[in-house]
């Protein structure tokens, strides 16, 4: 494995050499002494024209030395660390998120969640035989995969599973794992890209977190809807660019064929709107981002969005009140819909009262 360093930028503390040298190189101020005789004192002239700015430096062991010295206080404050596998021992319980965002381009390459497998088949070389392991997926459902196995059980599981499009459902899957935890030593080790928007409940024994991905580049369709206005409909678009500032086409498709191609420049870290006015559309409209590198678009799930409805289909609507001026008015604005109002409940066929209900 190759050596990391925790904190890289004490790197630069190297700098601190090139003054150093320069005290070498500096010209020496001596003070004129006359002597009957230079024969002892060859050694003191030939230190003196080595002492001569931009001249070759002399071997010299006590330069060295404060190199040497320098060098060991840059790694020390580099802090150099080589990375381990997480080891985990007694009653393990894995929980591996599964959700969306897992299919999120990983900057080792591959996904997030390919690196949280390979994650997890490092820690399966950590097990000893008297190990258990728990395997919960966190998605939409969460699913028990395995209970009570060894290395070889959780690695055969892990070649099964695959990511959803969905959520991570984390109560669920903290509920699922308090029921599993059996005995007192008891780890639980949450394998995710951290991409939670709620708290996470309480998990039973030593829980560790195994963090795989991290913020990266992403532009996503984050909204999209129809309205009707005027007899046609007007497509409303929300866009959000979750890194630098970037260039993205837009397409929209209306019943299969494309109805609009827009080139958009997008800020940095802001939302876009966008309104197509006068869309042909009577079954189901699509809206698409154009395909970008890794390093543009980290999550290629949110480039597409989909709207589908039958437009030729209204909604009837029977009020039953003795007049509720704001209720209809409210019903009425709705797309589609086609309201009927009576003061009493109809006797025989409530159908009868309103076609087509």
């Amino acid at each position: 494995m190759p050596i990391r360093f925790l904190n890289p930028w004490a790197g630069l503390t190297t700098l601190l050499a090139i003054p150093i040298i320069l005290l070498y190189m500096l010209r020496l101020r001596r003070r004129p002494v006359s002597v009957p005789s230079l024969l002892l004192w060859e050694a003191a002239a030939r230190d003196r024209h080595a002492n001569r700015p931009w001249q070759k430096l002399r071997r010299n062991w006590l330069l060295a030395l404060q190199l040497l010295v320098l060098l060991a206080l840059t790694l020390a404050l580099a802090r150099p660390a080589l990375p381990a596998p997480m080891a985990v021992h007694g009653q393990a319980i894995l929980l591996l998120d599964v959700s969306a965002s897992m299919q999120a381009a990983h900057p080792d390459g591959g996904t997030r969640f390919e690196a949280a497998v390979r994650e997890l088949h490092d820690v399966a070389a950590t097990l000893s035989p008297a190990d258990t392991v728990t395997l919960i997926t966190v998605e939409a459902r969460p699913r028990l995969w395995l209970r009570g196995g060894d290395a070889r059980a959780l690695r055969q599981a892990l070649d099964e599973i695959a990511p959803t499009d969905g959520p991570a459902n984390w109560q669920a899957a903290a509920a699922l794992a308090a029921g599993s935890a059996a005995g007192e030593e008891v780890t639980t080790l949450l394998v995710t890209d951290a991409a939670i928007s709620a708290p996470i409940p309480a998990l039973p024994g030593d829980v560790r977190v195994l963090p795989v991905g991290g913020e990266q580049a992403n532009v996503g369709v984050v909204a999209f809807s129809l309205r009707r206005h005027d007899g046609g409909w007007t497509a409303f678009v929300r866009l959000h660019n979750a890194g630098p500032a970037t260039s993205r086409e837009v397409t929209l498709t209306a019943d299969g064929s494309v109805v609009a191609h827009r080139a958009l420049d997008l800020p940095a870290e802001e939302d876009v709107a966008l309104t197509f006015a006068d869309v042909p559309v009577t079954a189901w409209a699509e809206v698409q981002l154009n395909a970008a590198p890794p390093t543009q678009d980290a999550f290629r799930l949110d480039d597409r969005a989909w709207v589908a409805f039958s437009a030729n289909q209204a909604a009837s609507v029977l009020l039953v009140t003795p007049g509720n001026r704001f209720l209809q008015q409210a019903l009425r604005s709705l797309p589609g819909t086609e309201l009927a109002t009576t003061d009493t409940l109809p006797e025989g066929d409530l159908a009868a009262s309103a076609p087509g209900l």
